[in-house]
């Protein structure tokens, strides 16, 4: 009876887990200083639980009836006193925690049913991936039989997103059919509601969203397009006036959301639509107006109003209602001084045609590339035709498989993702050439030209990164990128953005899920500064830097922490937002 989400435990071996928790954040094992990596143990009780976004260090014991809180950073070595609730970066003790397990005996019924329909849907699942996987070969089969290896070439993104195509149209079907129009409410905790809506979670994230990254592997011009993404959600029931650069959690919003004109979204930043309370699933709506502006890795908990024209800071918390004139520090929600009212974002024909042709440009970019890889294969298409008949003919069919399944898994694993580098490589230096500090104005042509790189980075890097995150070529791809780095630094998946301008002494070590960007984007436009990280630094799970900032020699920025833009931080250990 313990729900975990995936990829939230940093090593399984390491971490002990009670009867009847859930498990929606990070929980780390490990940490890395100076090339020296130490393992610890973590103990989670009966019945607590641990929010989405949340980052448990090592060392830490969580006892029974422990809540911690969305975005909540808990440091190294501290103990959760039993029946507590934890918020704050570093995590405060609030107040009461979880409730008491209940020995309900209709609420165990309910849990074995929710467990069961777990596993129905991932049975079905696998078949549902089968057909899946059949009809875009079937697809691919047509075209190379009709228009041949060239038309097959330029056509190789089709298959995927024809498959795509009929994949959200059984979405959203299923959503209609099993969860209807999705009401502010509470439902029984893995009751009927509960068990449906686990059904179409699934179809969204392990079937829609993934055939939308297979289509876009495959160069779809149209999946990167905003126009597209912003059809599929709105017959998911969400009401958007765009889907560019909407976080991911907005696919599973159903119509508990309405953003009613163009907003900001920064990189990182999560809406969370359902809570569970007192043994019940609760769902509110979030209501975002125009030209709201959002900062980087940022957390909107429903209920919310973000009406026209506010502003919520990066690694800040908004709930509530936050008016026109107001911004949202932290958790804190501050009157903006009548002189510093922000002007409205961009929002004319032109800017978004313009923005259109950098999103189709971002997908048509890889294409271009696939066509070219295929184009030179054909240059020995027919004298590899006749060599490789000639083995085939004396081999039976399940040594072939044996042999088809493993070239299409070293592909996958090893050759895609440096093929995508290559690809993110050429196109940098082709489409920007080498970042410097600017101040690039929205709307103008540079603008969108950055935007188009950006795009191409966010559809991308995630596949080299889910293959090499924590080796050496992760070190030598920032590199070749243009980053400056010094010797023996470590990287274990981290997020870097204009990578000419950021500058890492040596011995520094960067966890996961960092973000390194160099550039402050506001209602204005775009400014791009230096980035400068000393030596023998530690920057932590889910910290953020931006340019102008500089941390000097052996200095720590703890997890979910990042500085005022443009601050400077000396040697010691920082932490929070604003980092202190």
């Amino acid at each position: 009876n313990v729900s975990v989400q995936p990829g939230c435990i940093e090593d399984y071996d390491l971490v002990e887990v009670g009867d009847f928790s859930t498990i929606g954040g990070t929980i780390l094992t490990e940490t890395v200083s100076l090339g020296v990596q130490t393992t610890s143990r973590t103990r989670i009780g009966f019945n607590s639980h641990v929010s989405e976004k949340s980052i448990v260090s090592p060392k830490v014991v969580i006892e029974d009836n422990v809540t911690v809180g969305i975005r909540c950073a808990v440091p190294p070595g501290t103990n959760l006193a039993n029946g507590t609730q934890w918020t704050g970066k570093p995590a405060t003790a609030k107040s009461q925690g979880s409730e008491p397990c209940s020995d309900d005996t209709s609420a165990d019924q309910r849990k074995w049913k929710y467990a069961t329909t777990q596993y129905c849907s991932l049975v079905l699942s696998s078949f549902l991936w089968i057909f899946e996987i059949v009809l875009s070969l079937y697809i691919g089969l047509v075209i190379w039989e009709n228009l041949g290896w060239w038309g097959l070439a330029s056509m190789i993104w089709a298959p995927a997103t024809l498959t795509l195509v009929g994949v959200w149209i059984v979405t959203a079907g299923a959503k209609s059919l099993l969860l209807g129009k999705v009401e502010e409410s509470h439902w029984p905790l893995y009751g009927g509601f509960h068990c449906r809506k686990i059904i179409v979670d699934h179809l969204v994230t392990a079937h829609l969203l993934l055939w939308i990254q297979i289509a876009t592997i495959f160069g779809s011009p149209l999946v990167g397009w905003s126009r597209l993404r912003t059809a599929m959600l709105c017959s998911l029931g969400v009401r958007i006036h765009s889907a560019r650069h909407a976080p991911i959690e907005i696919w599973t919003a159903y119509d508990l959301l309405q953003c009613s004109g163009r907003a900001s979204f920064g990189g990182g930043t999560t809406l969370h639509f359902f809570s569970q309370k007192d043994g019940y699933l609760v769902s509110n709506r979030i209501y975002i107006g125009k030209d709201v502006f959002i900062g980087t890795t940022c957390a909107l908990v429903a209920p919310l109003a973000l009406e026209d024209g506010a502003t919520v800071a990066g690694h800040s918390i908004a709930s509530g209602r936050v008016n026109s004139n107001e911004t949202v520090v932290n958790t804190t929600i501050m009157r903006r001084p009548s002189d510093q009212q922000p002007r409205n974002m961009v929002n004319s024909s032109g800017w978004t045609m313009k923005s259109d042709v950098a999103e189709l440009a971002s997908g048509t970019t890889m294409l271009a590339f696939i066509v070219l890889v295929m184009g030179i294969a054909s240059l020995s298409e027919i004298s590899l035709d006749d060599s490789i008949s000639g083995v085939i003919d004396g081999i039976s069919v399940a040594p072939l498989v044996a042999v088809g399944v493993t070239v299409f898994c070293y592909a996958a694993s090893f050759i895609l993702p440096l093929f995508v580098a290559f690809v993110l490589l050429v196109s940098k230096k082709a489409i920007v050439g080498t970042y410097k500090p600017i101040v690039v104005q929205e709307g103008s042509a540079k603008y969108h030209v950055y935007s188009w790189c950006t795009l191409l980075n966010a559809m991308y890097e995630g596949i080299f990164m889910d293959a090499f995150s924590g080796t050496f070529l992760e070190v030598v791809f920032h590199q070749c990128m243009g980053a400056h780095l010094g010797g023996n630094v470590y990287l274990d998946g981290v997020f870097f953005f204009e990578h000419d301008l950021i500058h890492i002494g040596p011995h520094t070590s960067i966890a996961g899920c960092v973000g390194l960007a160099p550039h402050r984007i506001d209602r204005t436009g775009n400014t791009l500064s230096k980035l400068i990280i000393g030596g023998r630094c530690n920057v932590r799970c889910d910290a953020t830097l931006h340019g102008n900032d500089i941390l000097e020699d052996d200095t720590t920025l703890c997890a979910l922490s990042m500085p005022l833009i443009g601050s400077c931080l000396t040697a010691g250990t920082w932490r929070g937002y604003p980092a202190t």
